[in-house]
């Protein structure tokens, strides 16, 4: 393995790790100023201060755990994409639970600071407890299916 693949495996891991602590500062970090996370339906977050907004909402939860697993890492120069399967947990105060399980498509680039996502989308393949979106039968854009 590259020492690049090893970097763009620890972003993906760092990722995770700074979500879950609510280390908002942390997980801005990982994204380039112009980053976009883009959640299905139009939903996507643009820039640090966008992000930083969708991240401090997570506060709402009493606990989180994201994680990543089989990351298929395509990189030429100080680009590249990368595909992994995720697996987020949720608890709400009331005790409710949301479950989703997916992928993430990612977009990454190397900068002075290291890899960082230029793009993140999240597509879902299942979900559990979460509220749909107004005009959608599910809250997270699904993946296709073949």
């Amino acid at each position: 393995m590259s020492s690049d693949e090893q970097q763009v495996l620890n972003l993906l891991s760092d990722y995770c790790w700074y979500v879950d602590r609510r280390d908002v500062d942390a997980v801005v970090a990982l994204f380039v100023p112009d980053a976009v996370f883009d959640l299905g339906f139009g939903r996507e977050h643009r820039g640090h201060a966008e992000l930083r907004g969708m991240y401090e909402r997570l506060d709402a939860y009493t606990a989180t755990s994201h994680h990543c697993t089989t990351p298929r890492l395509d990189l030429s120069g100080d680009t590249g994409t990368v595909r992994s399967a995720m697996y987020a947990f949720h608890r709400r105060p009331d005790g409710g639970r949301l479950h989703l399980w997916g992928a993430y498509l990612d977009e990454v680039v190397r900068t002075a600071d290291g890899w960082r996502f230029a793009t993140r989308t999240l597509r879902a393949s299942a979900e559990e407890g979460a509220v749909a979106e107004e005009g959608h039968a599910t809250r997270f854009e699904h993946l296709p299916r073949g």
